[in-house]
């Protein structure tokens, strides 16, 4: 069974004042009046986790620091073409000397948040847009990350999942999320779990920052874009918004939504078309809940 989390947890410290001013501990940042219902029910939002969500990139951090002789050789594949992500993947954590448990603790640790994420989580859920997270990274770790670094939301989160070998084998078995993918490259076919939500009206905004994040991007309304996403993007000539803070997303967001009137549709549709997209809906997808920590 194909499983999309659903991350409900108790709201933090953070507060939203009477004019939409959230407050975090290093800036202020004031939200323009509410936008029209009509558009508000339109946007979705799509974030990549690993390297957008967070500062680095938990999996490549993992396996840089506890699999440094084999993990080189096989950036390199892929890197080069020779293998896709969805292999590097499965070979990657195929032998790693850590169990999930020791994984979760370590990026607990070590990771940290993005700047502007904690006021971006307030401000989607001030005006009530959906946010949900499609990553390639393993949904044991997103969601324990997040229910420990910030319970302030309520999101989805599509991810890869992994589990411990069986007796005294060391390494995971990686299952993949993938609803009939479009292709066998990525061990988490972004662009089919965009489409879950099948609503032709959704005007769908994504966030990312690499190789998993290429193929959403095409199709999607607008595109926030860093690191190898954005070099993509100038490459193949795909609109983007450039950023390296969630507080830059926020404001171009609510500039944008304020002014109705500056929303355009970027449809790629001969390649919707030509992929398919979409084959599941979204109420097929069971989304259990998820109790906050005490």
């Amino acid at each position: 069974m194909h499983l999309a989390v659903l991350l409900q947890i108790s709201p933090s410290a953070l507060q939203i004042g009477e004019m939409g001013a959230i407050a975090t501990d290093s800036q202020d940042f004031t939200l323009a009046p509410s936008p029209r219902g009509l558009l508000l029910e339109r946007v979705r939002i799509y974030s990549d986790f690993d390297g957008t969500i967070t500062q680095k990139d938990t999996l490549r951090l993992l396996l840089e620091r506890f699999s440094a002789q084999d993990w080189p050789a096989i950036e390199q594949a892929l890197d080069s073409g020779r293998i896709t992500e969805r292999e590097a993947v499965v070979l990657a954590f195929k032998k790693f000397p850590l169990s999930v448990e020791e994984a979760i603790e370590f990026v607990s640790t070590h990771i940290d948040l993005r700047a502007g994420f904690d006021s971006f989580l307030l401000w989607v859920d001030h005006f009530d847009i959906p946010l949900t997270i499609l990553s390639a990274g393993f949904q044991q770790l997103i969601v324990a990350y997040l229910k420990r670094k910030h319970p302030s939301a309520s999101f989805e989160i599509f991810a890869n999942s992994a589990i411990d070998k069986s007796g005294n084998e060391t390494g995971w078995n990686v299952r993949n999320f993938s609803i009939d993918p479009l292709c066998s490259r990525c061990s988490h076919c972004k662009t089919q779990s965009m489409f879950t939500h099948s609503n032709p009206d959704l005007f769908r905004v994504y966030i990312g920052d690499g190789l998993t994040d290429f193929c959403p991007s095409e199709f999607a309304d607008l595109v926030f874009a860093r690191g190898s996403l954005k070099e993509r993007c100038e490459r193949e000539g795909i609109p983007f918004v450039p950023f390296e803070t969630f507080y830059e997303v926020q404001i171009h967001l609510n500039r944008l939504l304020s002014s109705p009137s500056l929303i355009g549709r970027r449809k790629n549709t001969k390649k919707i078309k030509e992929c398919g997209a979409p084959v599941l809906p979204f109420d097929k997808i069971e989304t259990p809940r998820l109790q906050p920590h005490p």
